[in-house]
């Protein structure tokens, strides 16, 4: 992406959740542990020269553009993945669909941001989508997910990848996937 598809300017977007949305809003936000200080950095950090840098280098030519929007929440930044966007508040970011592409794209940037874990809020279905990605991707440790207690399905598809969370994530799920409501598939998920 080169800086004429950055357009940080005044078109302010006047849009209501209602508009964009017609369900449950699905966040991901910085840990709830994190203090107030660093959430209001992050927060002023968005409309920084360094920082659109930083989106330039991550997405390249992923986004059609990045533009500041005031939303019901507040002033953010947009990017605009045609079809779907991400709005990027600083210590939180919001998605539009709930895709594939807008949580991959959430998730490279709380990396990016040295976000030490994320908090989901959402749709169970959003959130058990984040937290598979998320740990199936290296992005981030079950533990370091809050706002989503795992499903079994979940913890099964992470474990079919090889990834065996802490014991206090697994103790959370007693039972096998069977029991918890959940039928052993007859091969293997692709990731």
């Amino acid at each position: 992406m080169n800086e004429n598809n950055i357009k940080l300017d005044q078109q302010t977007q006047e849009r209501t959740w209602q508009d964009l949305m017609g369900h449950k809003p699905m966040f991901i936000s910085m840990p709830m542990s994190t203090d107030a200080q660093d959430k209001a950095e992050q927060n002023k950090d968005i409309f920084t020269k360094k920082y659109l840098e930083m989106l330039q280098q991550l997405f390249e030519d992923e986004f059609v553009s990045i533009a500041r929007a005031n939303t019901e929440i507040g002033v953010c930044l947009e990017l605009d993945f045609h079809p779907g966007a991400v709005w990027d508040y600083g210590s939180q970011m919001k998605a539009m669909t709930g895709s594939a592409e807008e949580i991959n794209a959430m998730l490279r940037l709380a990396k990016a941001k040295e976000w030490p874990g994320i908090h989901l809020s959402g749709s169970d279905e959003f959130k058990e989508r984040v937290f598979i990605q998320a740990v199936l991707t290296g992005a981030y440790k079950p533990e370091e997910i809050t706002g989503y207690e795992p499903s079994a399905r979940a913890m099964e598809i992470i474990a079919m990848a090889g990834v065996k969370p802490t014991s206090k994530v697994s103790q959370k799920l007693a039972g096998t996937p069977e029991e918890n409501g959940v039928k052993s598939p007859a091969t293997k998920l692709k990731v």
